[in-house]
């Protein structure tokens, strides 16, 4: 089967404007201009401050007394 089109050349979009990438589309709908967005990054809680050696040991006795009873 063949199928033939025959269009007016005067009315046919040139090649370029086929081609080319379609233009942005501006959103209207906020008044502010843009939206609310994700908002900032929150910031990390400090950290804890390091324990001595001496409380590591306590605690690490304690976990030994506690697991062998």
């Amino acid at each position: 089967m063949k199928v033939e089109i025959a269009i007016d050349p005067n009315q046919a979009q040139s090649l370029a404007s086929r081609v080319a990438a379609a233009p942005a589309v501006r959103g209207g709908g906020n008044a502010r201009g843009r939206g609310r967005g994700r908002g900032g990054a929150r910031p990390r809680p400090p950290r804890p401050a390091k324990k001595t050696a001496e409380e590591l040991d306590a605690e690490m006795n304690a976990y030994k007394e506690t697991g062998t009873a």
